[in-house]
């Protein structure tokens, strides 16, 4: 438990920074219900003091300015307006309304190119590195480790470390922007952070669910892959998705720099198989307006 003496203090949210930031959620129990952020680095936001202070062991892994050199992070400068990704997003687009449209849901590989995706998969390593990441929570009082293994971490792209994931955040957000007005009729205006998460390779996976089935406001779950030289057959790590909630499975293997994008509602039950090494994946999920505010109420 961290010593309250060392927790920076809470510093009250003001209208500005709600406006600044419209996809702030409380850094530790990830309600939209803000009304206190951090003093020291003013980038992780809080619904209240106590979870500030709770969140603190997590949180201090990268609020501090040192911590960059401790952990080695690059100075990655990726600049969305200074790569082809916006060019190759809109071509995109028209696969990803077809697919989703029609199938519900779409697979891309090579989505960022060798290059950043590599980027981002060392800022991953670092920040599993670094100790951030902790077990993956359920809505309900169940036994986590026997529905899920995973560990996570939600990164918002503003950490210090954290370029390449903000870029890659960034471009997926372009892609969806691209398809404004033509996934169903979603009208999206917003997302979560990102949620940065890795199977430690013990034989643990994550069972047969629904992202969201009380409709909570999601609506397009976004998968990105990082796993280099993955062999399924040894591996496992596959993600199996029901559409339409039928019995055969589509059998996705988790490879490295593949975006995969499906409904987040009762429409794709999918599991994760368990997996035999370490498996990392970034996982984005888009807000439909109307359901959001909806179930804000």
């Amino acid at each position: 438990m961290a010593n309250h003496s060392e927790i920076p203090c809470c510093e009250l949210v003001s209208e500005d920074d709600l406006l600044e930031d419209r996809n702030a959620y409380c850094s530790a129990c990830y309600k939209k219900l803000i009304t206190v952020k951090c003093s020291r680095c003013h980038r992780a936001y809080y619904c209240s003091q106590e979870h500030q202070q709770s969140h603190w062991n997590f949180h201090r892994q990268t609020c501090d300015d040192d911590q960059a050199a401790k952990y080695n992070y690059s100075n990655t400068t990726l600049d969305l307006r200074k790569t082809s990704q916006l060019q190759t997003n809109e071509v995109l687009s028209i696969t990803v309304i077809n697919q989703l449209n029609v199938h519900g849901y779409c697979v891309i590989d090579d989505f960022l190119g060798n290059s950043c995706s590599s980027k981002v998969l060392q800022q991953v390593l670092n920040l599993h590195e670094s100790g951030v990441f902790t077990d993956g929570q359920l809505a309900r009082s169940i036994s986590v480790n026997r529905i899920r293994g995973d560990k996570v971490a939600w990164i918002g792209g503003d950490e210090r470390g954290c370029e390449a994931i903000k870029y890659l955040s960034t471009s997926v957000d372009s892609l969806i922007s691209f398809c404004k007005g033509r996934l169903g009729s979603y009208v999206i205006t917003g997302r979560t952070k990102c949620m940065v998460a890795c199977y430690p390779g013990d034989g643990l996976g994550y069972v047969r669910h629904i992202d969201n089935p009380n409709g909570d406001g999601r609506c397009v779950t976004v998968l990105y892959y990082l796993n280099r030289d993955w062999n399924s057959k040894e591996h496992g790590g596959q993600l199996w998705l029901y559409p339409n909630s039928g019995n055969r499975p589509i059998k996705i293997d988790p490879i490295f720099d593949r975006l995969l994008l499906f409904w987040s509602d009762r429409r794709n039950p999918h599991e994760v198989k368990p997996a035999y090494a370490k498996r990392y994946a970034i996982t984005l999920w888009y807000f439909d307006e109307k359901e959001r505010a909806l179930a804000s109420q």
